[in-house]
């Protein structure tokens, strides 16, 4: 990471370590609590309970934010935090398209529908964004 002008600039190698890293969390979740000026959409003592297929989706909302700021560095050497966090909020969703892990548990299997399964995975991809971002701002 470079400093110019008082702006973070994170290069290529700076982004292959956060999404080492924000992958990384996902099998020791403890890495989450070291930054509290961050807030995170979730409790990441959650990750302890998820099963594979839940973890699957969330590595896909790591590996999505992190090809997006690829594309960025396609045709820049260094990009600034403000992009890295434009790429961010491009992949956000309204929180009428999610639901929690909490919301999703107390669904009956009766009330559960396609839409409350694509709810959940949006959220879970919304986890993966917010990890990977999350190491971005460490």
């Amino acid at each position: 990471m470079k400093l110019l002008n008082g702006k973070k600039y994170f290069e290529r190698e700076d982004i292959d370590k956060c999404f080492k890293s924000a992958t990384y969390s996902l099998v020791d979740p403890s890495l989450l609590e070291k930054n509290s000026k961050i807030k995170l959409i979730f409790d990441p003592n959650i990750l302890y309970s998820l099963h594979e297929d839940e973890m699957d989706t969330i590595k896909s909302g790591i590996s999505k934010l992190n090809n997006t700021i690829s594309w960025e560095l396609t045709s820049e050497t260094a990009i600034k935090l403000e992009i890295i966090e434009s790429c961010y909020q491009s992949l956000r969703l309204p929180a009428s398209n999610l639901v929690s892990y909490e919301e999703y548990q107390k669904t009956t299997l009766k009330d559960t529908t396609n839409d409350t399964m694509m709810y959940y995975d949006n959220w879970l991809l919304s986890v993966g964004n917010d990890i990977m971002f999350y190491f971005l701002n460490c």
